[in-house]
């Protein structure tokens, strides 16, 4: 009966559980703190890069981008450490490494002249 009521009477509860909504938000929140991440770097004076290549589980090759920077606020200077991202990765040869590498770095916004 209540089904029934609850169909006829055309109210419906919002609801964000679908696999389309959760990617979504997901896609979005990992977009800010990416970008909050990259202002932060953007302030250090210097920084460097580390990609690291490991096969996963199901032997599928991937490759992530690491920034180390030196954050400043004030008086208190701190080493941090940022995972930016994975590239998934074709080939491990040195030119097809090489290759993603430079891809994914002119990709970045990033002031690649305090490197």
């Amino acid at each position: 009966m209540r089904l029934k009521h609850a169909v006829a009477s055309g109210k419906r509860m919002t609801s964000y559980f679908s696999p389309k909504i959760q990617n979504e938000l997901i896609c979005l929140l990992g977009t800010h703190v990416k970008d909050k991440i990259v202002a932060d770097i953007k302030k250090a004076k210097y920084f460097g890069i580390l990609f690291d290549s490991t096969p996963d589980v199901s032997h599928t090759d991937q490759m992530c981008e690491v920034i180390r920077y030196v954050h400043i606020e004030g008086d208190n200077v701190e080493v941090k450490e940022s995972f930016l991202g994975l590239l998934h990765i074709a080939e491990k040869t040195a030119a097809e490494l090489t290759e993603n590498i430079l891809q994914h770095l002119e990709e970045d916004p990033l002031p690649w002249s305090r490197i």
